[in-house]
């Protein structure tokens, strides 16, 4: 997996025909004042990144979680939780990429559903009987994503993915595609804030 900032431009030719994945991990709002400067930095640090990034190869394909196969509007749907997020995958996709929904509706659901259920558990016996069927199913998605974005993405292409960054670890992708992660610094400064607020919770608890 290679660094982003090991990317400079003569390095760059040694990619051009090579097929290309930079991965930016999912970030969504929490409705916190404290939180809402650190989304909008996140954001905006992910697109001028990116914009350096692809000196190595221009994004061609937009494959994002949550966007089920034959939803109509989904930059509507994209909009309704992430403005920013919208925003950039409209950029990309204004330059000629063409965005390309990752989630099938017979995988995806059934994933919901046990995420839901797991998260209104409150007794270890029931997370253990329960939690299997959810890596079950989360298992299915990850290998569909990882199907979804060989099947699309051709020879010499660059692709930009919009997954949840624990998804991704367990993401398995073709040998011949080169994964490049995109985690500007207030992907950090996030990553604090939420175990501030986890450490809080724990010590109110």
């Amino acid at each position: 997996m290679s660094e982003l900032g090991r990317i400079n431009k003569p390095a760059a030719y040694d990619y051009i025909n090579k097929r290309k994945i930079y991965f930016v991990p999912n970030i969504f709002l929490v409705q916190e004042p404290s939180f809402k400067e650190l989304f909008e930095n996140y954001w905006n640090q992910v697109a001028e990144q990116l914009v350096r990034l692809e000196i190595a190869g221009e994004i061609k394909k937009v494959f994002c979680e949550i966007i089920v196969q034959g939803e109509e509007n989904p930059l509507n749907i994209i909009g309704s939780f992430n403005q920013n997020l919208k925003s950039l995958i409209e950029s990309k996709l204004s330059k000629g990429a063409t965005l390309i929904s990752l989630e099938e509706k017979n995988i995806f659901f059934p994933y919901l559903d046990w995420s839901k259920c797991l998260s209104v558990i409150s007794t270890q016996e029931v997370f253990n009987t329960l939690y299997p069927f959810y890596k079950e199913a989360s298992a299915k998605r990850i290998e569909k994503i990882a199907e979804i974005i060989d099947k699309n993405l051709a020879e010499g292409e660059a692709g930009l993915l919009i997954l949840k960054d624990e998804d991704r670890l367990a993401l398995e992708l073709p040998s011949d595609i080169e994964m490049f992660l995109v985690t500007p610094p207030a992907f950090d400064e996030i990553n604090r804030w939420f175990r501030s607020r986890f450490s809080e919770e724990q010590n109110m608890a």
